[in-house]
C-alpha cells in the first residue's frame, strides 16, 4: 500500500467497516469512464498522521466494497468485486485475486452473461448478482450460481441494429443483493424485479412498479426497504408485499440506501434525502447547505457515513463532518 498523492480522483463505492474506518473504491481523473483502473482507499480516523491509505487495482473496474468476516475463522477480508467477476480480497499484510467463471463479458467461450453489480456477506457465505440473471454463492472456497434457470444470456447485436430487441440485452438485470440469512435473500433489478430466496428456490414478490430497482437494506424487523429510478422507495417482505412509499415525481434515482436511526437515507442524483413522517425531504449540513454530492451511503457504530463523487461525509446524528481527500484539495 502507498500514501503518496496523485492526482484528483472521483470516489465509486463505499463499504463501511468501522464507525472510523471506511473503504472506497475510486478512480483517477486521468482515466476515461470505459478504462479499467481502480484506486482503493482505506480512511482510517485513528491514522491521525496517514488517515489515507490506497493501493491500485490495475485492469480493474472496481463496482462493489464488502467486508468478510467469516471467510478466514473472523478475520477480516475486504471484498473488491470488479464489473468482469474478478474479486481481489485483502487482509493487513496480504492480498489474493480470485474470479467468478462465467462472470462479466471479457469470457472466451459463450455464452455471456454480462457484468456483476454487488457483493454482500450474507451469514457466512459471500453473494455476487449481475446482468443476465447471473446470482453467486461462495461456499468452501467455490463460487456456484444460485439461480441458474434465471441466467440469459447477452445476444451478441447484428450488423442491422433496428433489428436487435433491447429488451433482450437486460433480462434479470440485477443490481444487489441482501438479505437476513441463507434461507430469506433478496435480489433487485430492471423492471421493478424483486425476487426471494427461501433455502429451496426463488419467488416473485408481489410489487407494483416497474422501475429499475437499484439497492436494498434488511432492517431488524424483517422488513426489506428498496429503492431505485424514478424516487422509486418500496417497503415490505414477501410475505406482505411490498407498497410504494414514494413522494418524488420526476427523473431523480436512488442509488444507494440505508437506515440510520430508524429512518431510511437515500443517497441519490440530486443529494442526499431522509424519509420521515411519509415524506422524502432533503438531508442540510446546515439551513443553507444542502448534502448534493452523494452515491453511497453506510453506517456502523452509530455513525453515517455519506460518499460522493468528491465528498466524502459523516454524521454523529448531531452534526456532520467533511473529509476532503487530499488529491481533490486545490
Amino acid at each position: 500500500m502507498s500514501t503518496e498523492k496523485s492526482i484528483p480522483i472521483s470516489f465509486s463505492a463505499l463499504c463501511v467497516i468501522e464507525a472510523d474506518y471506511i473503504y472506497v473504491s475510486s478512480k483517477p481523473d486521468q482515466f476515461e469512464e470505459d478504462e479499467a483502473y481502480s484506486r482503493l482507499f482505506f480512511l482510517d480516523l485513528q491514522n491521525k498522521k496517514s488517515p489515507w491509505v490506497h493501493h491500485d487495482l490495475i485492469g480493474h473496474d472496481v463496482v462493489s466494497l464488502c467486508l468478510s468476516t467469516a471467510m478466514d475463522s473472523g478475520k477480516r477480508i475486504y471484498c473488491a468485486l470488479s464489473r468482469q467477476g474478478d474479486i481481489e480480497y485483502s487482509w493487513p499484510g496480504g492480498s489474493k485475486m480470485e474470479n467468478i467463471k462465467g462472470a462479466g463479458l471479457l469470457g472466451n467461450e459463450l455464452p455471456l452473461y454480462g457484468y456483476v453489480n454487488c457483493i454482500k456477506e450474507i451469514s457466512s457465505c459471500l453473494y455476487v448478482c449481475g446482468g443476465g440473471g447471473q446470482i453467486y454463492k461462495r461456499n468452501k472456497g467455490k463460487w456456484s450460481h444460485l439461480a441458474p434457470h434465471l441466467k440469459t444470456a447477452v445476444k451478441v447485436p447484428t450488423p442491422n441494429l433496428a433489428t436487435n430487441e433491447t429488451n433482450d440485452f437486460f433480462r434479470h438485470e440485477f443490481q444487489a443483493i441482501g438479505g437476513f440469512n441463507d434461507e430469506d435473500i433478496y435480489v433487485v433489478g430492471t423492471d421493478g424485479e424483486v425476487l426471494q430466496y427461501n433455502g429451496t428456490e426463488w419467488r416473485a414478490c408481489n410489487i407494483q412498479s416497474t422501475e429499475t430497482l437499484t439497492d436494498l437494506c434488511c432492517s431488524s424487523d424483517g422488513i426489506v426497504w428498496i429503492c431505485g429510478y424514478n424516487g422509486s422507495l418500496l417497503k415490505g417482505s414477501y410475505d406482505l408485499g411490498f407498497e410504494e412509499l414514494s413522494t418524488i415525481d420526476d427523473n431523480m434515482t436512488f442509488t444507494s440506501i440505508v437506515l440510520y436511526k430508524d429512518r431510511p437515507y437515500l443517497a441519490s442524483t440530486e443529494g442526499l434525502f431522509y424519509f420521515d413522517n411519509g415524506k422524502i425531504q432533503p438531508v442540510r449540513m446546515s439551513p443553507k447547505k444542502a448534502i448534493d454530492d452523494t452515491h453511497s451511503v453506510g453506517v456502523s457504530g452509530g455513525i453515517l457515513w455519506s460518499v460522493g463523487y468528491k465528498e466524502v461525509l459523516s454524521f454523529d446524528g448531531l452534526k456532520w463532518t467533511k473529509f476532503p481527500h487530499p488529491d481533490n484539495e486545490a
